[in-house]
């Protein structure tokens, strides 16, 4: 009752005219991108397959990661693909760079 009441008057003031999307709006919402994030997605594809390929041994969470945004990317997910691709090319600098001096 008292939500009712409060959503009423939010709409009395314009703010808040259509409730929170949810369910399937939600979903569609995750998918709307533009074609630069796309190109962006594929592009980042090739420069994370290039550290692989430059690397002698990937470590396999690295391959894995990649493998999961190339994924994403060609299913339409791409901001999902891109955070993948982001992440293998974190795991493989880092893997590049050797132990950190001082840590066992």
């Amino acid at each position: 009752m008292i939500a009712a009441a409060w959503y009423s008057f939010m709409l009395l003031l314009g703010i808040g005219a259509e409730p929170p999307p949810s369910g399937p709006a939600i979903q569609e919402a995750q998918l709307e991108f533009n074609a630069s994030e796309l190109q962006h997605c594929l592009e980042l594809q090739v420069y994370v397959r290039s550290m692989i390929d430059s690397t002698l041994a990937p470590p396999p969470f690295a391959l894995a990661l990649w493998a999961d945004g190339k994924r994403m990317c060609e299913q339409g997910m791409v901001h999902g693909g891109i955070s993948q691709l982001r992440m293998a090319a974190r795991v493989l600098r880092t893997n590049a760079m050797g132990p950190v001096s001082g840590v066992p």
